[in-house]
């Protein structure tokens, strides 16, 4: 949104979050590029089984 010229509080209304989340993001992607958006989380390992999960 900010690339199609939108301001931050534009933003952050369509978006419900704060000024910084959308500050992180754009520096994230400013430095790493669309690699920088990715969100490094993997989750957890699952606790059932596989014969649990049938």
């Amino acid at each position: 949104m900010a690339i199609e010229g939108k301001l931050y509080h534009e933003i952050r209304k369509i978006l419900g979050v704060s000024k910084f989340f959308i500050g992180y993001w754009n520096k994230q992607f400013k430095t790493k590029g669309i690699a920088g958006l990715k969100l490094g989380h993997q989750g957890s390992k699952g606790y059932l089984t596989e014969e649990r999960k049938h």
